[in-house]
């Protein structure tokens, strides 16, 4: 059977009310950075997202970002949008820049620097 493990502060009282006020402002500040990061994503994916010929499609307005128990999912609900992410092969893509890989390109490059920047929020979230 697993132990549980608690913790205990005690001591100077004003120390303790401070520390139990960041405790509950902490899953907000984590929150928001997140969100803040999965907006981004979707900030650089737009650009680079291609225009699809698809009667009636429109692959760059189909980005969704919706929360789920681990953060915000980023993603693109057109229903060909999978297929248009993974198209590699020869393609006239109707805007130089544009192509596959257009969110997991973007994704990649966030990931670079991601614990610092999430860092750096949640800190200034708690004013600290």
């Amino acid at each position: 059977m697993a132990k549980m493990f608690s913790a205990e502060i005690k001591g100077d009282k004003q120390l303790v009310k401070e520390l139990s006020k960041l405790n509950k402002k902490m899953p907000g500040a984590i929150d928001f950075a997140l969100k803040k990061e999965a907006y981004l994503l979707e900030a650089d994916a737009v650009p680079i997202t291609p225009h699809a010929r698809i009667e009636g499609g429109n692959l760059k307005n189909s980005t969704e970002i919706k929360q789920i128990p681990t953060g915000y999912s980023v993603g693109f609900y057109a229903p060909y949008a999978i297929y248009v992410h993974e198209m590699t092969g020869p393609v006239n893509w109707s805007k130089p820049g544009t192509g596959p890989k257009f969110l997991q390109k973007p994704f990649e490059k966030r990931l670079k620097g991601l614990t610092e920047r999430l860092k750096k929020s949640v800190l200034k979230r708690l004013g600290l």
